[in-house]
């Protein structure tokens, strides 16, 4: 656990090649929102590396999650720490601007307000 109730899970993959860094960025609600969100995601995920992990979907606890998978070999903590560092900050800037109803942006650390330009909730 991580200040700003940030939490990574860190373990190894399935086959043992991989440590994985995940953290859950939360529930995106259905609707305009949450397209507007996973459509970002999915850019981020398109961007050339390093991109500081991927996006994915969690069907069975209904929330988004940014995963990276670091290879195993020749790891060490400063390879970890300098794939974590990058990886949290990320993710709490995703995390804190859907908490607040804002889409974050492909590019990392910035977001677009979703009530820019209208009326409560964006809508117009």
């Amino acid at each position: 656990h991580f200040p700003d109730e940030l939490s990574i899970q860190i373990e190894m993959d399935r086959t043992g090649s991989f440590l994985m860094l995940c953290a859950e960025i939360g529930v995106v609600p259905p609707g305009r929102f949450r397209e507007a969100v996973f459509k970002e995601a999915l850019k981020s995920n398109g961007q050339l590396p390093p991109r500081s992990g991927d996006f994915a979907y969690s069907k069975q606890a209904d929330k988004l999650v940014l995963t990276e998978l670091l290879p195993i070999d020749n790891i060490s903590g400063d390879k970890v720490f300098t794939h974590l560092t990058p990886f949290m900050e990320k993710a709490k800037t995703w995390k804190n601007a859907i908490s607040k109803g804002d889409v974050p942006s492909a590019l990392q650390g910035s977001y677009t307000s979703s009530t820019s330009g209208g009326g409560i909730f964006g809508l117009k």
